[in-house]
């Protein structure tokens, strides 16, 4: 072969030879371009996570953390690699692989869904569901992989739920306490107006009939002992109505010169007793007639001035009323209750209008009370939208001022609902049959010599079961209904008669007669079917009304 053949053949080799380097390099060229591609891939699917990830070296530092982690975090990422992972563990533990943090991990080579909490550069803190994988080579631990999901709003869901959980058994709670002592005022007002009733019944008794004044002087000191004991325990009610926001107003026509002329009439003796000079003044511009609650201002006045007379000795008590602010036909009227009494210290001013609270604790001792009226008057005068304050200083005396608006009523409505009222609140009732259901036999003594006043024809029931028995066998124009009793009580007793009697004995009236005034006690008797309601101690007059009511039509 020649040498010119063997060139061509040796070209033809190096021209192959290039081609198949050119190809290799081609193809490490895109092998290596799609491998560059991949972890570019890789590394953008890992930075779009919303979860946070991070890896770990073999010597427990961080290696890699992507963009969620970095910006829930608020690291960049220098200040992250080659630190131990301690630094975003608000629980700071520390982590190496010889059984610490991740001692669990590395036994199992994973963990999932453990809450930790994550620390940010600012020092936030942030719960996370966290999850890890131990990674591999040759057989060697090369490091973990770390995810963390943020569970902030979970955590804030089931932070909120507990809450509300909490609140609705504190609600529920609250409920529990508030029948309970429901529970207890009704047991405490029964078991105290029970005797009262005989008592204030049979004072009443007492004095319709002819005494000397030594025996006057003894009944009335008796008369005044149990009312004062009453006030106690409506003091009590009242509170408890206040706290249910059960407390409701009258809006009636009333006169204020009548209002005065009546606390005048009921607290003169307690003025005399003490010798205590007592004195009203109404500026001429207070309206004649206004339009609100007589019996809670009555109630009000009656409470500051007894108090004024109280701890006033051989001084004297000024009422004055004025009006205040006007706007339309409302006016506000300014009352001031002012003496010359002991005073309070200065430091008990803020808390004089506290349940149970006097300036002293001797007070209440000394001049009695139950350390609720202050706070009830507050209420009345607050729930009416008003407003109380007191001035004092030791020994020299106090002035209680308050406000209520009202709206300015008119004479001749006035006039009109007083020529309604009965001159004489007895009325005979000789035509009237009543069945009385009472246990008590003082109570039943003293309601048989009241009805017997009124000459009407009563028969009596211990029980709710014979009450029954007695309707079976006779017809009764009016049925006084006792409530607490033994083997039938009176609800029981009204269900059967409603529910289980033909006519016309179903529809005989029904007054429920108890000693239970708590609050609501009026609603289930009229929602049992009773007529009418009256609390004991009863006034004689207030019952003969709400029994002629009913018998109307009967009376001769």
């Amino acid at each position: 072969m020649d040498i010119q053949k063997k060139l061509e053949i040796s070209l033809q080799k190096i021209n192959l030879l290039e081609k198949m380097i050119e190809d290799k390099t081609r193809d490490l060229y895109y092998a290596n371009k799609h491998l560059l591609d991949s972890n570019s891939y890789l590394d953008n699917i890992i930075d779009s996570m919303v979860d946070m990830l991070l890896t770990l070296n073999p010597d427990g530092n961080i290696r890699t953390a992507n963009r969620s982690l970095l910006d829930t975090l608020g690291y960049k990422e220098k200040e992250l690699l080659g630190n131990p992972i301690s630094i975003i563990l608000a629980e700071q533990e520390e982590v190496t692989f010889e059984g610490s943090g991740i001692e669990k991990l590395l036994k199992i080579g994973f963990v999932k869904d453990i809450e930790k909490t994550y620390l940010t550069k600012d020092g936030e803190k942030i719960p996370v569901l966290f999850s890890g994988s131990v990674m591999r080579k040759d057989g060697k631990i090369d490091g973990i992989v770390c995810v963390a999901h943020d569970i902030t709003i979970r955590k804030e869901i089931e932070e909120e739920r507990l809450k509300s959980k909490a609140s609705e058994a504190a609600k529920k709670e609250a409920v529990k306490q508030t029948k309970y002592k429901d529970e207890f005022i009704a047991n405490m007002s029964h078991e105290i107006r029970t005797p009262m009733n005989g008592i204030l019944g049979m004072s009443y008794l007492l004095s319709k009939t002819d005494l000397d004044e030594e025996q006057k002087e003894n009944l009335n000191a008796l008369t005044t002992s149990a009312e004062n004991l009453l006030v106690i325990i409506n003091d009590v009610l009242d509170i408890s109505k206040i706290q249910a926001g059960m407390m409701t107003f009258e809006q009636a026509n009333f006169s204020i010169n009548e209002i005065l002329k009546n606390v005048n009439y009921t607290l003169n003796y307690k003025a005399r007793e003490r010798s205590n000079h007592l004195t009203y003044n109404i500026v001429e511009e207070v309206p004649e007639i206004l339009i609100g609650d007589p019996v809670r201002l009555n109630q009000i006045l009656l409470n500051l001035i007894g108090n004024g007379l109280k701890f006033t000795e051989n001084g004297k008590v000024d009422v004055t009323v004025k009006a205040g602010e006007k706007k339309g036909d409302i006016q506000t009227l300014e009352f001031s209750i002012a003496d010359n009494g002991i005073g309070i210290p200065k430091n008990k001013i803020s808390k004089i209008f506290d349940s149970f609270s006097q300036a002293e604790q001797s007070t209440t001792r000394k001049f009695g009370g139950s350390g609720l009226g202050l706070t009830i008057t507050n209420k009345l005068v607050q729930l009416q939208g008003g407003k109380i304050w007191v001035k004092s200083k030791i020994n020299k005396g106090s002035t209680f001022s308050f406000t209520i608006p009202y709206k300015i009523g008119t004479t001749d409505v006035f006039i009109k609902e007083k020529m309604k009222e009965p001159n004489d609140p007895s009325v005979n009732l000789e035509s009237i049959k009543i069945l009385l259901v009472e246990d008590n036999p003082i109570n039943q003594l003293m309601a048989k010599k009241v009805l017997s006043g009124w000459n009407c024809t009563t028969d009596t029931a211990e029980n709710g079961k014979i009450a029954i028995e007695k309707l079976n066998a006779s017809d009764y124009d009016v049925i006084l209904m006792d409530l607490q009793m033994p083997k039938m009580d009176g609800y029981e007793a009204t269900k059967h008669i409603r529910n289980k009697m033909k006519p016309p004995k179903n529809k005989v009236p029904i007054i429920a007669m108890t000693a239970n005034a708590g609050s609501g006690e009026a609603d289930r008797c009229l929602s049992l079917g009773m007529n009418d309601y009256i609390s004991k101690p009863f006034v004689p007059h207030e019952l003969n009304s709400k029994i002629v009511k009913l018998v109307k039509d009967k009376l001769v």
